[in-house]
């Protein structure tokens, strides 16, 4: 393996590497090969365990060498103060705050300088869940196909209403339909856009002008692949919000460096109590995820990795340790 160029600051390092041909023949695939040389670079250069590494670049040459490039988090010395016996302050009968007012003070107690890396990292992991909790949500569901409406026949006006009145429409249209109390037949839901766009003195062509674009939608959903449509979800969520994602991100990020501190502690009690996690564990954890879906603890276990799953149970284990030895 060559060392082309490399760069360390903040806890991240970026590197550009060459993994030769015989290094990367001794492998199955591209990816095992690149997993091996990252790897292998933290090793030769003492850095430990690196966290999130995320290829930015991966050139397969003719000669079977692999150029490539990488970014990862050098996992953080962490320096652990008291986190048994803490007094909380909080009943015990108050389960959820108790534990968390345990992890609370375990984490003030805790030194580490963390990795802007890691906190981007842990950012786009908060975008993933907040992006599937959106993807499910009937009333962003409905507030996007009224939306897309309601632009659609807009842009056929012959004098168009202003995108925020637009934008008002279909929020207010949304609202209506997600209520308990509406009408949400197919008839209702024409005549409210109608109502929205025409007047209350629409015709029968803007009726049928709207039931067209509502055809239109429900083909344009049909052809949309999950990604985009969860793309286009999470948008309309950063729109309620009168956000961009660089907004929401940093509103976020506090957030999300706590939960980076949390996780940092948690590995190092497990460390320090010397936790582990055996096969039959895992096993059984992976098989309690799948069971809802239909998937077996193989297949779970290959989805997240096996060393995923540990982690998580490990920190699991840390977090039980604190919590019970943790006074009100």
């Amino acid at each position: 393996m060559k060392i082309y160029s490399e760069q360390l600051e903040n806890g991240s390092v970026e590197a550009l590497l060459l993994i030769e041909p015989q290094e990367a023949a001794r492998w199955d695939d591209a990816s095992a090969a690149v997993n091996a040389a990252i790897a292998a670079y933290a090793g030769q250069k003492g850095l430990g365990m690196l966290l999130f590494p995320r290829v930015l670049d991966c050139d397969e040459q003719d000669d079977g060498a692999i150029l490539l490039r990488f970014e990862a988090a050098v996992k953080p010395s962490v320096t652990l103060g008291q986190y048994k016996g803490l007094h909380t302050g909080v009943p015990r009968q108050d389960a959820e705050r108790f534990a968390q007012s345990a992890l609370d003070k375990a984490g003030e107690n805790t030194a580490v300088e963390i990795p802007a890396l890691l906190v981007e990292r842990r950012l786009d992991v908060m975008r993933l869940q907040r992006r599937s909790d959106v993807l499910q949500s009937v009333a962003f569901n409905t507030l996007a196909d009224v939306y897309a409406i309601l632009r659609s026949l807009n842009d056929a006006l012959e004098i168009p209403f202003a995108p925020e009145r637009v934008w008002a429409m279909a929020m207010d249209a949304a609202s209506r339909l997600s209520g308990g109390e509406e009408d949400k037949s197919v008839d209702a839901l024409l005549g409210l856009l109608c109502e929205r766009l025409y007047g209350e003195d629409y015709s029968d062509s803007d009726l049928r002008a709207v039931g067209h674009a509502v055809e239109e939608r429900v083909l344009a959903r049909n052809e949309t692949d999950a990604e985009t449509a969860a793309e286009e979800l999470f948008a309309l969520y950063l729109k309620t919000r009168s956000q961009t994602e660089e907004d929401w991100r940093a509103e976020y990020r506090s957030t999300a460096a706590e939960l980076v501190r949390t996780e940092l502690m948690l590995d190092a009690v497990a460390e320090e109590e010397k936790l582990s996690v055996d096969a039959s564990e895992l096993e059984r954890r992976a098989a309690a995820l799948g069971e809802p879906y239909g998937l077996s603890a193989e297949e779970v276990l290959e989805m997240t990795g096996e060393e995923n799953l540990r982690f998580q149970l490990l920190r699991a284990k840390a977090r039980s340790l604190i919590e019970q030895s943790a006074e009100p």
